[in-house]
């Protein structure tokens, strides 16, 4: 990670590699389905963390 001041920013390769990950269907962009299913993951992981530590 780069440190940006007194956040830590992801490096290039990582940013792809979530990119790709996410393009489900190969065409080269994230269109807003593919979004929808990392907001809804990223949800879901938030509140299982917040629940197992609370």
């Amino acid at each position: 990670r780069i440190r940006d001041g007194h956040r830590e920013r992801p490096r290039g390769w990582a940013v792809e590699k979530i990119m790709q990950d996410l393009d489900e269907n190969g065409d080269g962009e994230v269109d807003f389905q593919e979004f929808v299913v990392l907001v809804a993951t990223l949800t879901v992981a938030c509140n299982t963390f917040f629940w197992e530590n609370a």
